[in-house]
C-alpha cells in the first residue's frame, strides 16, 4: 500500500520515512516497537491489498450475459430460448477494446413449439472445430483479408460488437472475427452503459415451407431425353387468374424408376419463362440430385405450358420410361403432348426457381446482455 505525506507533516519538518521510531515508556526509557505488532499490521495490509486487487479484476474480466433468441413463422413463435453464459476472464490481448470476456459454457432454457434450427452458431457450444469463444468491443475495428489471386482488403468498423474465436480443422488453424455489429448496421442496436451492454437484432424473411398442392397428375417420360422427348402439359388461364400465383412440384412416383426431373414454364409467346431444377427433395430419390418445385405468377390470359423433362440420372437406363407426378396448386392443367420436342426459346425475363414457391414470413429476434 502507497505511503502518503500530509501538507501538515512537512511543514513541521517531519516529511515521511521508512523508518520506525522507538516508543517511551512510563519510566521515560525509549523501547524499540514490538516486531510481531508490525508483522500483523504489514500482514493486515497486504491481505487487504490482496483482497482488493482480486475484487478490481473479477469486476473487470468477469461479465454476465444471457441472450435471448425467438423465431416466428407467419406470426407463430416457434422457437424460444434463453441462453445463460457463463463467462471467464479474456485470454488474449485487446488494449484498445472497451471490454472483453471469455464465453465458457451455456445453459439452455427451451420453451420452443418447434425445432431452433435457426439458432445463431455462435450459441453452439458442441461445434467441435470452434474454440476460445469471445465477446469484444471496439471503437475501431480494422478487419484485414488476403487472397493470392483476388488481392488484399481491408475494412473498417465503428462501435464493434465482436464474436471472437478460434477455428482449426486438419487443414489448418487461426483466429477469427465476426462482426455481431457496427454502426452501419441496418438490423441491429447496441446500447452500451457504463459497466454493461445491450445488443439486439431483427431480421424478416421468407421461409420455404412447402405446398399443398390441390391437384395431382401421373405420367411416364424416358429416361434421358431431355429436350426431345418432354411431356407438355397446359394451363389456361383466364382473366381472373393474372396476377396470381400457380405452384408446381414435378416428382418421382415409384422408387423403381427414380429420376432427376426438371420443369420449364412457357408462356403464351412461345419462350421459356421459368425454369425450375433440384428445388425440393424427391419422394423417391434418385442416384443423385432433387425434385423441381416453385410458382409462377401469370401476366397475360392464354396457354400458358408446363414442360417436364428427364435428365440421364435415373435408377433405369437411358430410354426407359420413369413414372412421375405432376403437382398443381392455383390451376388445373391438361396433359396435351408426350415424348415431343421440348422448347428451346429462352424469354429475356427468365426467373430461376428458388424454392417451392410457398413460403411464409419468418422474423428471428436475438438480444444479448451483458453486465461486467
Amino acid at each position: 500500500m502507497r505511503s502518503v505525506c500530509l501538507p501538515l507533516l512537512i511543514t513541521l519538518g517531519l516529511g515521511c520515512t521508512a523508518k520506525i521510531e522507538g516508543v517511551v515508556n512510563d519510566d521515560g526509557i525509549e523501547t524499540e516497537p514490538d516486531a510481531d505488532a508490525d508483522a500483523d499490521a504489514d500482514a493486515d495490509a497486504d491481505a487487504d491489498a490482496d483482497a482488493d486487487a482480486d475484487a478490481d479484476a473479477d469486476a473487470d474480466n468477469d461479465a454476465d450475459m444471457t441472450v435471448s433468441y425467438t423465431t416466428t413463422l407467419d406470426g407463430r413463435t416457434v422457437c424460444d430460448q434463453l441462453h445463460a453464459i457463463s463467462t471467464a476472464e479474456y485470454t488474449g490481448e485487446c488494449e484498445d477494446c472497451n471490454f472483453a470476456f471469455n464465453m465458457v459454457s451455456s445453459e439452455v432454457t427451451e420453451d420452443s413449439t418447434e425445432s431452433c434450427s435457426g439458432t445463431p452458431w455462435i450459441l453452439d457450444f458442441e461445434l467441435p472445430d470452434i474454440s476460445s469463444r469471445a465477446i469484444l468491443h471496439k471503437d475501431t475495428h480494422v478487419l484485414e483479408f488476403s487472397w493470392d489471386y483476388y488481392g488484399s482488403y481491408t475494412y473498417t468498423y465503428y462501435d464493434a460488437l465482436l464474436f471472437q474465436f478460434e477455428y482449426s480443422t486438419e487443414y489448418g488453424s487461426g483466429t477469427y472475427d465476426q462482426i455481431l455489429h457496427d454502426a452501419d448496421s441496418t438490423y441491429s442496436t447496441l446500447v452500451m452503459t457504463e459497466g454493461s451492454f445491450e445488443m439486439t437484432s431483427e431480421v424478416t424473411s421468407d421461409v420455404d415451407v412447402g405446398c399443398s398442392y390441390e391437384e395431382t397428375y401421373e405420367a411416364d417420360l424416358n429416361c434421358g431425353d431431355t429436350t426431345e422427348h418432354v411431356d407438355v402439359w397446359n394451363i389456361e388461364v383466364t382473366a381472373g387468374m393474372v396476377g396470381t400465383d400457380i405452384a408446381f412440384l414435378v416428382d418421382t412416383a415409384d422408387e423403381a424408376t427414380a429420376f432427376d426431373p426438371a420443369l420449364y414454364i412457357v408462356n403464351p409467346s412461345g419462350c421459356v419463362t421459368v425454369s425450375a431444377d433440384d428445388q425440393v427433395e424427391c419422394t423417391y430419390p434418385p442416384p443423385n440430385f432433387r425434385c423441381p418445385a416453385g410458382s409462377f405468377t401469370p401476366t397475360e390470359t392464354g396457354t400458358w405450358t408446363i414442360e417436364v423433362r428427364s435428365f440421364s440420372t435415373c435408377i433405369v437406363e437411358a430410354g426407359d420410361a420413369v413414372h412421375y407426378t405432376l403437382n398443381t396448386s392455383g390451376a388445373e392443367a391438361t396433359l396435351a403432348s408426350e415424348g415431343v420436342a421440348g422448347t428451346t426459346e429462352w424469354c429475356d425475363d427468365v426467373t430461376w426457381s428458388s424454392g417451392s414457391g410457398c413460403t411464409v414470413e419468418a422474423t428471428s429476434n436475438y438480444s444479448m446482455v451483458g453486465s461486467f
